[in-house]
């Protein structure tokens, strides 16, 4: 196996432990807190926090600083310098962003959140400032991965997050009957040091120290901020529109919020594995490429594999959410009430993987011709569809499904607009592999139907071990009907995503 392909096949094998996790994660939340007033509170404060990794983590500045350190990546004097400039800039930054937290939490929380019940706002305040710190050592920790990938170092990169999310998950289970909704604060702040230090000592190892710095010269560091500063402007957007979006999910009572929280869990779980792995193939092979036709080309064969995954986990998990989410949810203090809440949010999230995923490829073709200007007027308008559709659809009594539904509509549009910046496109090839792939699925259209209309309600009884097998055997079911439409209808779903990993080299 190539050095490319063991490195994508390790960072999804990893992302997927990682999701997993994460879903545990909100599990041992949900059995503690249910999705109460507190648990709303919680998922608000540590929502708000992670959206700002759009700026300072793998967002925006992560995408500025990247390809600075990949041209480094033989001088490492040179990276160094790049590398202490930037984490003096967050320190700095997160000086002023805990300050605030601290000072201007609470009229943070009521601006950002119609609260119903007046704990939830105190609880999600008290917490704010842990979750400040808890962000810097993450972003820190993106900032050191980015280094150690630049020099070929893989594996602890793909480690880390695993650390974070084992810390967090054992906090939630241990320490809530002790210190409370503090659980969550304190694993999230261990389990980000945990990160952190885990990439920091192989960091150490290839000679790299790190020194904070005033000294903000040099060619390399403008270079970061001309480009982070359009970044962010797109990454503000995405913020304001995923406030909103939390803001009216308080509006909507007591468990809103973290059926919310809930079902960007489960449907990050496919979608992230999916989305990381075809855009670490083909985003390089974007930017590239030699002219527009190629460009055009590989951004179709990257639709083709996203279509070719996301579709069928679509499929298996929209008939079967209720038992998923009862199955890893639903005891303690998570009611089946909460289970079917969340399932209201999570069905249209479900149906959105694959445009959501179009969505995100194509601004990706923008952003390899350096099309940054181009790329925020899409992102705002989008996100200013979304903001209004939710407040349209919430006001035509779709209640909180109007927040995925809207997402729906939203990425569709989008993707349909970037589409017509697609270039010299292949469509009429591209379209007979997506009736190609989707008629492979055939069969696994006609087991969903068939389960929608039998019905059955074991979810009711919650999580148990009996529910989890049913879970995995009707999935597992699905998705061989899935691999048997695909090998005999030919579609390549594996060698032909190797042999593409075979042009990184």
């Amino acid at each position: 196996m190539a050095e490319s392909e063991r490195n994508t096949a390790l960072m999804m094998i990893c992302t997927f432990f990682s999701r997993v996790l994460g879903i545990l994660k909100n599990r041992a939340l949900s059995v503690h807190f249910g999705a109460g007033p507190i648990a709303d509170a919680m998922n608000f404060s540590f929502n708000l926090a992670n959206s700002l990794r759009k700026l300072f983590a793998e967002g925006s500045l992560g995408q500025a600083y990247l390809p600075l350190l990949a041209e480094g990546r033989k001088d490492d004097e040179r990276a160094e310098r790049l590398m202490n400039q930037i984490l003096s800039l967050l320190v700095l930054i997160f000086i002023v962003l805990l300050l605030f937290s601290v000072l201007l939490g609470r009229q943070t929380v009521d601006f950002l959140g119609d609260w119903e019940d007046a704990r939830s706002a105190a609880v999600a305040a008290s917490l704010l400032p842990w979750f400040t710190i808890f962000l810097f050592f993450i972003s820190s920790s993106i900032l050191v991965q980015s280094v150690l990938q630049t020099r070929g170092r893989f594996l602890a990169s793909a480690l880390a997050p695993l650390m974070f999310s084992l810390v967090l998950l054992v906090s939630l289970m241990v320490l809530p009957d002790h210190i409370a909704h503090y659980s969550m604060a304190v694993g999230a702040v261990a389990g980000a040091l945990a990160e952190f230090y885990s990439v920091f000592i192989p960091l150490r190892r290839l000679g790299f120290r790190f020194r904070l710095t005033l000294d903000f010269s040099g060619h390399d560091f403008r270079s970061v901020i001309s480009r982070w500063i359009p970044g962010s402007l797109s990454s503000l957007v995405a913020i304001v529109s995923q406030s909103v979006t939390m803001y009216l999910a308080s509006s909507l009572g007591t468990g809103g919020l973290s059926a919310l929280s809930n079902s960007i869990i489960f449907y990050q779980a496919p979608y992230g594995i999916v989305f990381s792995a075809v855009q670490s193939v083909f985003y390089p092979q974007l930017s590239a490429a030699a002219d527009e036709r190629e460009r055009a080309v590989r951004l179709s064969s990257a639709l083709e594999y996203l279509y070719t995954f996301l579709l069928p986990a679509t499929l298996i998990l929209l008939p079967l959410m209720q038992l998923m989410i009862a199955s890893l949810l639903q005891k303690g203090a998570f009611s089946a009430a909460d289970t079917l809440l969340t399932a209201q949010v999570l069905g249209w999230y479900l149906a959105a993987m694959v445009p959501m995923s179009f969505y995100a490829m194509l601004q990706r073709l923008l952003m390899s011709r350096g099309e940054y200007r181009l790329n925020l007027l899409v992102t705002s308008l989008v996100s200013v569809l979304d903001m209004v559709l939710m407040i349209i659809l919430m006001s035509c009594g779709c209640g909180i499904s109007s927040l995925s539904l809207a997402t729906f509509i939203s990425s569709t549009a989008g993707a349909a607009v970037l589409f017509v910046r697609a270039g010299d496109f292949p469509w009429k090839s591209f379209l007979c592999r997506i009736a190609r792939i989707t008629g492979a699925n055939a069969l696994t259209v006609i087991l969903a139907l068939c389960y929608i209309k039998w019905n059955p309600q074991e979810w009711l009884a919650g999580s148990s071990i009996g529910n989890v097998m049913h879970f995995i055997f009707r999935a597992a079911v699905m998705l061989l009907s899935t691999v048997l439409g695909y090998v005999l209808l030919r579609v390549d779903f594996i060698t032909q995503l190797r042999s593409r990993r075979h042009g990184l080299r």
